[in-house]
């Protein structure tokens, strides 16, 4: 009888880790959109915004592209190509216009269209001959507050932009790591008050404080109970916490879904996510849903459990 019972707590233990069944919300042609890695839920999670270029056009530009968590239906945000994106609110999101000569903010309304110019800057040509060209300044991450934005240089130095003012505050400890696939990306907590730098060519997570002054390293996570950070992550609202994932590929790739506390140095294994070829993953901030985009065909959702198993 022992036996029984030790085998069926066995199963319970494996159910609870095993794959679960996503809703696809949102099915695209063959080459109908080449999606973005960074899919995002609006904070109250009704919607899901994604920028993608033509599938049949490797080089053209990126457009933000908005839809129902439920139904899907995704429609073209703004008319402006966009490098970079944030919710704001859930009829709100900031982003930056992709352009060679400038860079310029805005702020709109993904419901509507409407938007409203919020920083703006022209590029200074540099050099000469062959090597004349505009300064880099390049948007690398903007924060949900609408109040910073996270520039990198020519040197490779990040640049903080208050965005109201203006005023800039340049950091040299501060740089983005170069590498191929995965890309090195940052992003901001829900409150705009903690940031992520994932470094991609040494899987990396490394926490920071932001304000007015600047960065304040917090620390480097180089490995979370022997689970090497992933490059799909996101920040819950205050920092705290970050939800990631594992890729694995024993019998077919999949994602195994983790919850760790920064704080407590606690980490909780969620779910696994199994459908055809997963690209990337997003969460909402709440860790309450998962969305995939599966090989630039369909959008799934899927609905983490509240309470995960603790990695010791």
């Amino acid at each position: 009888m022992k036996r029984i019972v030790v085998f069926l707590s066995f199963a319970l233990v494996l159910a609870a880790a095993s794959s679960v069944t996503g809703k696809t919300i949102a099915a695209f042609k063959k080459k109908q959109y080449m999606i973005g890695p960074d899919i995002q839920f609006s904070p109250d999670r009704k919607n899901i915004a994604f920028t993608a270029k033509d599938g049949k056009k490797y080089y053209s530009p990126s457009y933000l592209y908005k839809g129902s968590a439920v139904s899907g239906r995704f429609k073209k945000a703004f008319s402006d190509p966009v490098s970079q994106y944030v919710w704001k609110s859930g009829s709100e999101i900031v982003y930056a216009v992709a352009a060679k000569d400038s860079v310029t903010v805005k702020s709109g309304n993904p419901l509507t269209g409407r938007t409203k110019n919020i920083f703006s800057r022209k590029l200074k040509m540099t050099g000469s001959g062959y090597s004349r060209g505009y300064e880099k300044f390049a948007v690398r991450a903007l924060s949900p507050s609408g109040e910073f934005m996270i520039a990198e240089n020519g040197k490779r130095e990040c640049v903080l932009v208050n965005i109201s003012t203006g005023k800039e505050i340049v950091s040299g400890n501060f740089t983005i790591p170069y590498s191929g696939n995965p890309q090195s990306t940052l992003k901001f907590s829900g409150d705009s008050k903690r940031l992520l730098l994932f470094d991609g060519k040494k899987r990396i997570y490394t926490i920071y404080e932001v304000s007015l002054s600047g960065f304040k390293k917090i620390r480097s996570i180089t490995s979370i109970k022997k689970i090497t950070p992933g490059s799909d992550y996101v920040l819950n609202s205050d920092g705290t916490e970050i939800a990631f994932t594992e890729e694995k590929c024993k019998g077919g790739c999949y994602h195994i879904v983790y919850i760790y506390n920064i704080d407590k140095n606690k980490l909780y294994r969620n779910i696994t996510i199994r459908s055809g070829q997963i690209l990337h993953v997003g969460f909402d901030r709440n860790f309450s849903k998962a969305v995939i985009n599966n090989m630039h065909r369909k959008l799934e959702v899927f609905t983490l459990n509240k309470n995960g198993r603790e990695v010791r």
